[in-house]
Formats: structure tokens, sequence, C-alpha cells
């Protein structure tokens, strides 16, 4: 039996026009909730409690570590005046905790400010500098800011609703700009995903449009011999890209070289196909 309410409707409501960061696993919802007694708590996560337990493993209220609001005496529900922008925490959370249990990163800011932050493993709440916000972040450098004084993250609450998970009605896959900026913040040249953990990161991100109906695999064109590549259609812009999977000899010998001398066919790419390469590509296929 669970220990919690199923979700209000005037809170679901409400989780309908908040963008959360995360991915199918466990969507992050960063709230400002208004309690019944008044009180005003702007750094909230609402979640579903069993992918809770299956991402963090205990409840909050038996965890001496976590704090946690319960969702009946839930009044209002906001999006987060302190949250990041959706797109700069899922770069960090792509990225993975800095340690164990911790994870370091540093905000840019538009004036060219940077102020490095230490939290735990939820990462989408940050004490602001003075006149910042959300809208004055420009960049996240993930682990970087160990040795420059990082702010620790205010404290965050908690709050647990059994039943359904609300699904998001935008996800952030859809906002971050589709297949066209899939490749963000990663080490590409020539079309050449150069790492292994860009390339699994990558592979993350299409696969999460790809199951958010925002990208879908297709055959390649006609006339045109697919030499191993997978192709896939954006569905907003009906431009199509073409990913060569990288050999799987080259994660065998990864930790050994320097990936930028393996040989570029063994890695994994990623090109937008402009209709004069698909025309060149259809006339020189035998």
């Amino acid at each position: 039996m669970s220990r919690y309410p199923c979700l209000p409707d005037h809170v679901r409501e409400a989780l309908g026009g908040i963008v959360p960061s995360g991915d199918n696993e466990l969507w992050y919802f960063p709230c400002r909730v208004t309690l019944r007694d008044g009180r005003i708590l702007d750094t909230v996560y609402i979640e579903p409690e069993i992918p809770y337990l299956r991402w963090w493993g205990v409840y909050p209220e038996d965890d001496r570590g976590k704090r946690f609001i319960k969702i009946e005496d839930v009044a209002k529900v906001e999006d987060s005046p302190t949250r990041l922008p959706v797109r700069f925490a899922n770069q960090i959370y792509d990225h993975g905790e800095s340690g164990m249990g911790y994870t370091i990163f540093t905000v840019v800011f538009s004036d060219g400010e940077r102020q490095a932050y230490g939290t735990g493993n939820a990462v989408d709440f940050i004490r602001y500098p003075n006149g910042k916000g959300p809208n004055d972040v420009v960049a996240v450098l993930p682990h970087e800011g160990r040795n420059a004084q990082p702010v620790r993250a205010p404290d965050w609450y908690w709050c647990l609703y059994s039943g359904e998970p609300f699904h998001p009605t935008r996800p952030a896959s859809h906002v971050s700009g589709g297949l066209g900026s899939i490749t963000e913040t990663l080490q590409v040249e020539n079309h050449v995903i150069l790492y292994n953990m860009d390339w699994r990161i990558f592979k993350r991100r299409l696969d999460n449009l790809v199951r958010d109906g925002v990208a879908r695999l297709v055959p390649p064109p006609a006339g045109i011999d697919d030499q191993g590549y997978e192709w896939y259609l954006d569905i907003a812009t009906g431009s199509i890209y073409r990913y060569g999977p990288p050999a799987p000899s080259v994660f065998d010998e990864w930790m050994m070289v320097d990936p930028h001398k393996i040989d570029t066919e063994k890695l994994g790419r990623w090109e937008l196909v402009t209709p004069g390469k698909l025309t060149g590509a259809a006339q020189t296929t035998p």
C-alpha cells in the first residue's frame, strides 16, 4: 500500500505548464509551491513514488539527508524562479555526477561572470548572484569549478504522490532543438563524435528524441547504399540525418590511445544530409 495520496487535479494541471528536466526514467519538475499554511517554497520536486524509489532507493522521510513536504499540503504550484533553464540542467545530468554523491559545475552568465556550484545528484536549483536569474544563463561547464569556491545549492524538498506518473506535455527533448542541436556541448570534428563519453551522451539523446516522437528512424533514401548508416527524420523540419555507429573494437582500446588518433571511420558520426549530398551519393552508388 502506498504512503501517499494520488496527484491532486490542481497540481496535475499546474505540472502541465512546467517543462521538466531529466528523461523518461525520471522527469524532474522543479517547482515553487505555496502550502496551505501560506508558506512559499521555491525549491520543490514533485515526483511519482515508484520511479523516485527506483532511482533514489529510499523514501525521503526515511533519509536524514532529505527534506520533504506532503502532496496534500500543496495549495498552488508554479515553475521555480531559482531553477536552471532546462537545457542547461540536462547538460549537467548528461555528464553524470562529479564524484560519489555530488556534482560540481560552473554557470556562465551573459555578462561574462562565472559561478561554480556544488550540489548532490539533483542539479536544477542554484543560488543566483544578485540581479541575475535563469534568463542570464548562457552556458554550463559540467565538473568544472572544484577550486573556485563553489557555492552550495539551496536546500530542496521532495513531494511524492502515488499512482500513474504524470507525463509531461513538453519534454525537454522538444524544447532543446531536436536533431539540429543534438551534438550541443559534445566534442565533434568533421561530423565525428570524438570521445566515448560524448558518444554515450549523444546516443541517449537520440534514443530520447525517437521515444518522444521528435525523430523517426527511416529507410535510406532511394538509390543510396546505406553503408552501415542509420537514417533519421526530424519530424518538425523534415530534414534527414545519418548516423554511423562506432565500430565495436574501438571501445576495447579507448582508454589506451588518444581518441583523436583513432581511425575516424571507427568513431560515431552524425551528419545532416542535404539534398545535394543525396543526389551526389545516388550518382556514385553502383
